[in-house]
């Protein structure tokens, strides 16, 4: 896993994807995110994403959830 530090108003760009997320805000231990992408893209929250789609690889549903119990702490 790529670990990258961000301050508000910076960017992450997958230009071959055509996705950029942005950090607009920060405040205690919560981070506003945009994210933009192509419109045949679905983003979504990572509980969410668990939940509506039972083909995404076990190894991503492994890894989200310790992130953020370490995000929490």
């Amino acid at each position: 896993m790529l670990v990258l530090s961000r301050k508000q108003e910076e960017e992450i760009v997958f230009p071959e994807l055509g996705i950029s997320v942005r950090v607009l805000r920060t405040k205690g231990n919560q981070v506003r995110l945009g994210i933009k992408a192509p419109s045949d893209v679905r983003v979504l929250r990572g509980e969410l994403a668990f939940e509506t789609d039972t083909t995404l690889p076990v190894s991503i549903a492994m890894n989200s959830f310790p992130m953020q119990a370490q995000a929490a702490s």
